[in-house]
């Protein structure tokens, strides 16, 4: 074929013609056109020429298809006297001492008004995993004595009588339980058993759970150090996690946006991955007890602000992370805050 790069030949009366792809020209098509002949990119933009198209490289200060734009750091975005850095089409804050996020709007200080914390005996032995339910009913799960579901005022409701690892509300009010096995069980608000999933992998270890709006759940699995997301008709599991991303993770939640937050136990972490399961924040500072670094972070959850509120078990206290994962403050010094205790 006389035409190149894909071009159409039709036949003529004593000839061809080449009908050429865009971004190419020349009788055969051989020629690839130079979309930067025209200096297409402004303010000493560097153009790199492409099939049918260009991309410009923007210096310093610029931004858009064709470096005509103003960089993103002339509207001031950083606040609080952070530092704006120009990047191509983009831009990041270098925040001072004492704010954090994207634009620096994040204060990371104090609490500027500490919780009132009252200790409740639930049970005589230690309490694995919490939840609330939409009437205000606690449940407690245990690992050595059996669960139970207390009232607003602490007074016992209902006891199982059957003993599990993790508990979570699913979006429709029901009670889901793990118990270190593949086993999901489902009970209602007030205790009454309703059916058992089994989650189907070839190996388990479950721990942590939390509910997704969307029904389905967020499982913790030991065995393969990966978060997964289950059907809670079917069992079905998706993993969520990359290969490598946890050692042990424990204890699982989510935010307002959908992030999933994870409480990595052995290496002394908070993750948070996004929906597609990219990890969009760490914080792993470790510490000795009393000190001002979180130190085996157990429970966690979020409040209505996607605050991040954390148990850090060997410091016997309870630490508050901003949304994006950054330290904030010690919300309580608890000597009784020996294990896995989180009021979610």
């Amino acid at each position: 074929m006389p035409c190149q790069n894909n071009g159409i030949c039709t036949d003529e009366i004593d000839g061809y013609k080449c009908e050429c792809w865009d971004g190419y020209t020349g009788s055969y098509c051989e020629t690839d056109i130079d979309e930067c002949a025209q200096d297409p990119c402004h303010n000493n933009g560097t153009c790199t020429d492409e099939i049918n198209s260009y991309t410009c490289e923007c210096s310093a200060g610029y931004t858009g298809v064709n470096c005509k734009d103003k960089g993103k750091c002339d509207s001031a975005p950083c606040q609080n006297e952070g530092t704006c850095i120009d990047k191509i089409n983009s831009y990041i804050c270098k925040c001072k001492t004492g704010y954090a996020g994207v634009n620096c709007t994040v204060t990371v200080g104090k609490l500027k008004k500490k919780p009132i914390v009252s200790k409740r005996q639930l049970q005589s032995a230690v309490i694995r995993d919490l939840a609330v339910t939409s009437s205000g009913h606690i449940v407690a799960t245990n690992w050595i004595a059996t669960t139970r579901i207390y009232d607003s005022d602490y007074g016992l409701i209902k006891d199982i009588d059957r003993q599990f690892d993790h508990v979570t509300v699913t979006s429709d009010g029901q009670l889901a339980f793990t118990n270190s096995l593949k086993f999901i069980n489902f009970y209602t608000a007030d205790g009454t058993y309703m059916r058992t999933i089994k989650v189907n992998m070839s190996a388990a270890h479950l721990r942590g759970i939390t509910s997704l709006s969307t029904g389905q759940f967020v499982v913790c699995d030991l065995e393969t150090r990966t978060i997964y997301i289950v059907d809670q008709l079917t069992g079905d599991a998706t993993p969520f996690s990359a290969f490598g991303t946890f050692r042990d993770p424990y204890y699982v939640t989510t935010n307002s946006k959908g992030d999933i937050i994870v409480s990595e136990s052995a290496d002394g972490f908070i993750k948070g991955l996004d929906r597609a399961g990219n990890e969009i924040f760490t914080y792993a500072k470790p510490g000795r007890i009393y000190g001002k670094k979180l130190f085996d972070p157990d429970g966690v959850c979020t409040d209505t602000m996607d605050y991040i509120v954390v148990a850090s078990s060997s410091n016997h206290r309870v630490d508050l992370l901003t949304p994006e994962g950054y330290g904030s403050d010690v919300i309580m010094y608890c000597d009784w805050i020996k294990q896995h205790f989180l009021n979610r």
